[in-house]
Order: structure tokens, then C-alpha cells, then sequence
């Protein structure tokens, strides 16, 4: 009878510690469960920066393209459609700046572009490229599609191209913005 009771305390009775294996899988469970929560919110902190920089560059592409807009609007010297602006080459650009709350469209340009927001972790440059549209031919009283070669050059017409640069840890950037401008005046 003490036999049997004893037997049936023990299967009432938990153990009384843990054992040395118990502790050591249970510190595995917890340490890999850490180092995972740790790397997702690594890899989230990574996603977040990476984002701003983006959309700090879609802002400063998208002001390029207002500036360009703007000196169209106002005319002035900085907007001569008929010389000025001229057509970028493959290397050449402009880089608008704003001198008081006066956009000035500056001169072509062909050498490294300068930082238009220096920041102390980040520097964007943002070039514009200024080209001259061609247009289809023969489409009777209606407006002719825009070509790429041998159409008839439209002068009052021209393709804007933004493009915005900058570096991050796993190489260069940039997100490039097209229009197109007419002189609606």
C-alpha cells in the first residue's frame, strides 16, 4: 500500500527544479526569438530610412520640374524660347536655384553637379535636361503625336527631364521625372 502511494504522489506532485537541458532549451528558444525580433526591427529601421530618402528626392525632383515651370510662366531673361533654354547634350544640364523667391534657370552645365540639399548624412544633386520635341508629320488640322526621329521640330514645345542623385549604403540613386512644356502664351 505505501508502494502504490507513493507512486500516486508523484504522478500528483510535480518536480520539484528544472533541469540543467530544460534551462539550456529554453534560453535557446529565447535568444532565438530575440535575435529575430532584433533583425525585423534592424531590417524595419532600414526600410523607414531608405523611404525618406526616396521621398526627399521625389520632393526635390518634383520642385526641379516646378522651377522649370515657373521660369516658363514668368519669362523674363531666364525663358527665351527661341534660344534659350537650348538643347542639353548627352553630358550637359542645367541646375535651377532659387536666388531670393526668384528661380534663376543658371547656364549649361557639363562638369559634376553640385549638392542642391546637403544634409550631414545625405547629399542629393538634382540636373535638368532641356530638349527640343519632334513631332509627326502630316496630321492634317489635329495636333501630331510626339516622335523620337524624323518628325518636324515643334518650337513651341519642349521635354523636361528631372533627374535627382543621391547614395546609400548599397549604391547609387536616382528617380528621374519627364514632362513636357508648351508656350501656351
Amino acid at each position: 500500500m505505501w508502494n502504490r502511494s507513493k507512486h500516486l504522489l508523484k504522478l500528483l506532485l510535480p518536480a520539484q527544479g528544472f533541469t540543467l537541458i530544460e534551462v539550456l532549451v529554453a534560453l535557446a528558444l529565447i535568444l532565438t526569438f530575440t535575435v529575430g525580433i532584433l533583425s525585423l526591427y534592424r531590417l524595419g529601421l532600414l526600410s523607414g530610412t531608405k523611404a525618406t530618402y526616396a521621398l526627399q528626392a521625389r520632393i526635390l525632383a518634383q520642385e526641379g520640374m516646378e522651377a522649370i515651370t515657373v521660369l516658363r510662366d514668368t519669362g523674363g531673361v531666364s525663358w527665351d524660347w527661341s534660344s534659350t533654354p537650348s538643347n542639353t547634350g548627352a553630358s550637359e544640364y542645367y541646375q535651377p536655384s532659387l536666388t531670393g523667391s526668384s528661380w534663376n534657370l543658371g547656364s549649361k552645365m557639363s562638369t559634376s553637379p553640385a549638392p542642391v540639399l546637403p544634409t550631414p548624412n545625405q547629399k542629393y544633386t538634382r540636373t535638368v535636361k532641356i530638349d527640343q520635341v519632334q513631332r509627326a508629320v502630316g496630321c492634317g488640322s489635329a495636333i501630331c503625336s510626339i516622335v523620337t526621329s524624323g518628325g518636324v521640330v515643334d518650337t513651341g514645345t519642349r521635354k523636361i527631364t528631372v533627374t535627382v542623385e543621391w547614395s546609400e549604403e548599397d549604391g547609387q540613386k536616382q528617380i528621374v521625372i519627364e514632362s513636357y512644356l508648351t508656350r501656351w502664351r
